[in-house]
């Protein structure tokens, strides 16, 4: 082989490869329109993979779901036991969560009602976006006027149990859930400056507002892919 003939031979080489990494990396790259696997995933990890520890094919469910809400309950969860023909149900404690419809839902707790339940990654990318309702004490003034004079004659502080939405952002490179607010995203989009300036520079108000806007725009500023 001439040498004209080895260089052409490398730069095809290298366009191919380029094309070939390109077409892999292209695939798993995690947006909205991304597929998982189907099935129960006991770790983070499994998730990050794309590999569920239990395909929806080996246990027996009966799930409760919520579309609008965007959540799943389960009364029960076994897997079939083959070799002995039984069913042994599964601690949903130990799930990190499940995916239905090529859509992940990660395992949350109602600390109020104690049932465990899997809400909708609703945006999948670096910065994965998730909420659901919950109920949480706290402290409400009571006062009791005088009929008459119509001015208060008692106050109190009584607990009350009030139904609250919580919002959370994962971050998909480590797992770690952090409350939705703007000191966190904050943290979280550290690396971009040209977006954390933008965010800084809004009103509290402001920023309150378009937060939700600005994971989406550092998600399409980093990409992350599957494993």
């Amino acid at each position: 082989m001439t040498i004209k003939n080895t260089k052409i031979f490398f730069i095809f080489l290298l366009l191919t490869s380029s094309i070939t990494m390109f077409g892999q990396d292209s695939t798993k790259l995690l947006t909205n329109s991304f597929q998982f696997e189907n099935g129960i995933y006991q770790t983070f990890e499994d998730l990050k993979a794309n590999k569920p520890t239990y395909d929806w094919d080996e246990v027996k469910t009966f799930a409760h779901i919520n579309r609008e809400k965007k959540v799943i309950q389960f009364d029960i969860i076994e897997v079939i036991d083959s070799v002995n023909k039984l069913f042994i149900e599964l601690n949903q404690d130990n799930f990190w969560g499940i995916c239905v419809e090529g859509i992940p839902y990660i395992r949350v707790i109602d600390t109020m009602k104690k049932q465990v339940q899997f809400v909708e990654l609703r945006t999948r990318g670096k910065l994965c976006y998730y909420y659901y309702e919950s109920f949480e004490i706290r402290e409400v003034p009571m006062i009791i006027y005088d009929p008459e004079t119509q001015q208060p004659i008692w106050r109190q502080s009584v607990k009350n149990k009030m139904s609250v939405t919580v919002e959370k952002i994962l971050e998909f490179s480590n797992g770690k859930s952090t409350v939705f607010n703007i000191k966190n995203v904050k943290n979280l989009i550290v690396n971009d400056n040209k977006l954390l300036n933008t965010l800084t520079d809004l009103t509290p108000a402001e920023a309150e507002k378009k937060l939700f806007k600005m994971v989406l725009i550092y998600n399409d500023r980093n990409k992350i892919y599957i494993d």
